[in-house]
Parts: C-alpha cells; structure tokens; sequence
C-alpha cells in the first residue's frame, strides 16, 4: 500500500499559512521533548482499498490523525485552523509522488492540555483516497 503520510507531509510543509507558523517543524508519529513549539504530528489511524468490481483495487482510503501542539491554546487553534486551509477539499493531483484523488478534513477535537509536558494540543482527523 502507497504511503500516504509522504503527500500530507508535502502538502503541509509546502502550505504558506502552516509553514509560517511551524516552518519544517512536522513529524511523524511522536513529538520529541526537545522539539520547538507550535509544531505538527501525523499518524496513520487506518487505510483500507476502496472495493473494485473490476479485480484487485488500486485504489485506497486512509485515515490521519494531525495533532497541532503549542505552548498556549491560542496558538495551537490558529495552527489547526492554517492546517485545515491547507488540506480541506485539496484538489487532485500528485503530492510527494502520490497520485492523490481527494483529501478532505474529516473533524477536529476540543483543546488538550498535556500537563506532563505543558502544553496545549489540538487535534483532527482528514481521510485520503489515492491511487497506488
């Protein structure tokens, strides 16, 4: 199955509004303690082939959870909003080598506030459908 996490990572880093809050600060899966905030992480939650009566699929839908993390909450809704701009209803098209066919934002969660490491997290959901 094609990686889909490499055309959201293109996708993001390339957006003008999120790179102007968290510049290349975008990672996958975990955020290092050491990391400089506002920052982004991205995990894969489930990917599944979109069934074909024609044979074997080629076609697959994926699941991302984005996690917008800033020291104050402010900052953390403003990047969830910058991330939202940058992938709702993204037109199709290749992304990072991945023939895309649709992106949209699925939903968004309320604040978090991780007291361990003080901090405030937003986070959403977007679902991908790409050729493979």
């Amino acid at each position: 199955m094609t990686d889909f996490g490499v055309a959201l990572l293109n996708i993001l880093t390339n957006d003008v509004g999120v790179s102007a809050l968290v510049g290349a600060r975008i990672y996958r899966q975990s955020l290092l303690q050491e990391v400089t905030l506002p920052a982004i992480t991205y995990q894969l939650v489930s990917g599944v082939p979109i069934p074909d009566h024609d044979g074997a699929s080629t076609d697959f839908r994926q699941r991302y959870q984005i996690d917008c993390w800033a020291m104050d909450a402010d900052v953390a809704a403003s990047l969830l909003e910058a991330v939202r701009s940058a992938v709702d209803f993204k037109p199709a098209g290749t992304y990072g080598g991945v023939t895309m066919i649709g992106l949209q934002y699925d939903s968004e969660q309320n604040d978090f506030y991780e007291s361990e490491r003080e901090v405030f997290r937003r986070t959403a959901d977007v679902t991908m459908w790409a050729q493979t």
